[in-house]
């Protein structure tokens, strides 16, 4: 996935070295979140996600852009259906140094790249990266900052969401029954329908993963 983006400022007759008013200029711009397919030949096609189009006078033409922040699943085998995407969507005004709005999202994608839907999450205030998981029973988890949500795989719809004490939480795994074990500092901790089942703190847990019985698959 990446972002792509153009933008035109027509400002008329305008002289050379001459001040320009704001309100004398035109902004065309198109803005586009695009997919990115590597096939088994090595060829790689692009597709056209969400586009964001704006035009008018600079002084008050709002432009939207949409950029992936970098959490993704890939789709689950030949059929694409499990594609997830964080984004971040940036409206602005031309010129101003500040975004006018920040909103973080949470993305799926099918496998023809339109969007199956869409779901605001918190912003997080650092800009920490977001994590997100997929667990059993068609349950989804990702993070923002200390909050960490819990959403259905099919509709986006939130089932629950918990926040840590520690201003940085991420999930490290999805667990049976619902649950998932969250990093939160130096602990970990094991969250089922929004609330703290248990604890681990991180020697406990290196002993696990040092100690575990290996996987089929390993």
């Amino acid at each position: 996935m990446y972002s792509e983006a153009w933008a035109v400022a027509d400002a008329g007759q305008c002289r050379p070295k001459a001040a320009l008013d704001l309100k004398s200029v035109r902004i065309e711009s198109t803005q586009r979140l695009v997919a990115v397919d590597i096939h088994p030949d090595g060829t790689i096609t692009t597709q056209n996600v969400e586009q964001n189009s704006a035009a008018g006078p600079a002084t008050t033409a709002s432009l939207v852009a949409t950029m992936p922040t970098g959490d993704i699943i890939p789709g689950d085998g030949d059929t694409g259906q499990g594609n997830f995407l964080a984004v971040r969507r940036v409206t602005s005004n031309w010129g101003d140094k500040i975004p006018a709005q920040v909103d973080e999202l949470e993305y799926r994608i099918s496998a023809d790249r339109e969007v199956l839907y869409r779901f605001q999450v918190p912003l997080d205030p650092d800009g920490a990266h977001s994590v997100t998981l997929l667990g059993e029973d068609r349950i989804g988890f990702t993070s923002r900052g200390k909050t960490v949500i819990a959403f259905d795989q099919d509709t986006g719809q939130e089932k629950w969401r918990w926040e840590g004490k520690n201003p940085w939480v991420v999930p490290d795994a999805a667990l049976k029954g619902g649950e998932v074990l969250d990093r939160v500092g130096e602990h970990y901790v094991i969250v089922k329908n929004g609330k703290q089942e248990d604890q681990r703190d991180e020697g406990f847990m290196l002993f696990v993963m040092k100690f575990r019985c290996p996987d089929e698959d390993d």
